[in-house]
């Protein structure tokens, strides 16, 4: 499990920078750098402020499972993240809502 920490105020999992999905999944096949990963699990929320697992019966829990696809990723072991923590964030070269792995290394 990963200790995760996520930014991305507009997916209707987050609730207090954590993720209350239970598991999440991390796109990125051919990535060689964090804006060409994303969160696959994201669902955006039209209003940040109502946002925070409402669509959701899981509590926010800050370890998580990662299945991740990116990988070129030093973190990357058969598709599983290793990685002790994470950070998901808005993508900086994206349009608004789009979110990437800013742990991604390669």
């Amino acid at each position: 499990m990963t200790d995760l920490l996520c930014s991305v105020k507009n997916c209707s999992y987050n609730a207090d920078n954590m993720c209350c999905k239970g598991n999440i999944r991390v796109d990125g096949k051919g990535a060689r750098n964090s804006c060409d990963t994303k969160c696959a699990s994201f669902v955006n929320c039209n209003n940040p402020e109502n946002c925070g697992c409402h669509n959701s019966t899981m509590s926010p829990e800050k370890k998580i499972e990662v299945k991740c696809e990116a990988v070129n990723c030093v973190y990357n072991d058969n598709m599983n993240c290793t990685a002790a923590h994470i950070n998901v964030a808005k993508s900086k070269t994206t349009s608004h809502g789009e979110t990437e792995c800013a742990t991604f290394k390669m």
